[in-house]
């Protein structure tokens, strides 16, 4: 079975699901043969790390205008309507030319807009089914002539049915995460206490060296920061600090997260279901893009982590007075437990086997 994976590299969130969903069918279905395609590198070559660069200078300094542009689409009622929309689907089609397909995996809004307006437009019956990486459905994510959704949560797949879907095409399957995100080995007294502060991809966090001086200065914490793609920020803590570990871009937070307490960082999609995959609770920052802040009120609903009351650099307490209550560290971790053992794990592959068995590729 050949199946395309479409996805983007923005903050690598949707990039990792891409790959934790082709390696989770490779290890279910080893006849299986999964490709993994950034289209806007497909569409605009070269020039899309300026694109890249673009966006996360949009998003950490034009936060307020894209929950603006976020809201007024969020319920489906209002199209935005697709950016440079005939560059996409030419190279959609190049894609889809290169092999036949057995099914297509979206793992963007703007990719399932995209494969839904291809098939209109061409008559292609590719089977085609929408990962959704948000615990929030925002309305980009629904499109005609899409078979299947996989979503995080029930919750989720109540939205979905609430605006139309079938719920027989909806499966909770959670975000998807890589195999190796593994529950955490870390156990109370197991030496000072470790936590992890990422800021994604784009290394969004605290830039005051007051707030990590004041880090620093917690006793009986050992704190790892995981700077992503924010050299700045890396270039002015390294070295600098005796109980602070500093990191760039890194390609094991797997094992970041098995080794720690409690990951602080943004409420993102990705970043929530691994923390639950390792069974590490969250300490969100106050989220200020719109997706987040639905992400945010689940973990609180479930009761998985917390949300900083106020700027980090003023919620240092509230910080050390959840890393050191073992009481509520494990009941955030057996409130994890709960939403793993309500997730469908067969859905994916009964659902790909059902797809390939249909015989509705176009010939």
């Amino acid at each position: 079975m050949k199946i395309l994976i479409l996805t983007g590299r923005f903050g690598m969130g949707h990039y990792s699901v891409a790959r934790a969903l082709s390696e989770r069918i490779a290890a279910e279905n080893p006849d299986a043969q999964c490709t993994v395609v950034d289209l806007f590198a497909q569409a605009f070559g070269g020039t899309t790390g300026l694109l890249y660069k673009a966006y996360t200078l949009f998003i950490s300094r034009g936060g307020k205008i894209y929950n603006q542009i976020y809201r007024r689409s969020e319920n489906g009622t209002e199209a935005l309507g697709i950016p440079l929309r005939p560059v996409f689907l030419r190279a959609l089609g190049h894609v889809l030319a290169e092999r036949s397909y057995d099914a297509v995996i979206s793992v963007l809004p703007l990719t399932s807009q995209l494969v839904s307006e291809y098939k209109t437009r061409t008559g292609d019956r590719t089977p085609f089914v929408t990962c959704i990486t948000d615990v929030c459905p925002h309305g980009d994510w629904t499109a005609p002539n899409t078979d299947a959704y996989l979503v995080a949560a029930e919750r989720t797949r109540s939205m979905l049915a609430a605006r139309g879907v079938p719920r027989r095409n909806i499966y909770v399957t959670g975000v998807p995460v890589r195999p190796c995100f593994m529950p955490s080995v870390r156990r109370p007294g197991d030496g000072p206490r470790e936590m992890l502060l990422t800021g994604g991809g784009l290394g969004l966090l605290p830039s005051g060296i007051g707030f990590y001086r004041a880090l620093n200065a917690l006793p009986g914490l050992h704190t790892t920061v995981v700077c992503g793609d924010n050299e700045a920020l890396y270039d002015k803590l390294d070295g600098r600090f005796e109980n602070i570990t500093v990191l760039g871009f890194v390609s094991d937070m797997d094992r970041l997260l098995r080794e720690s307490d409690l990951v602080v960082g943004k409420p993102g999609g990705v970043t929530l279901f691994e923390s639950i995959a390792a069974r590490v609770p969250l300490l969100a920052f106050r989220p200020f893009l719109a997706q987040e802040t639905y992400n945010a009120g689940f973990m609180q609903a479930e009761q998985i982590g917390e949300v900083l009351d106020c700027d980090p650099q003023d919620c240092l307490e509230q910080l050390r007075d959840l890393i050191f209550d073992d009481a509520r560290l494990l009941a955030m971790r057996r409130n994890m437990d709960r939403l793993v053992a309500a997730r469908d794990d067969l859905a994916l592959p009964l659902l790909l086997a059902r797809l390939g068995e249909s015989g509705c590729r176009a010939s």
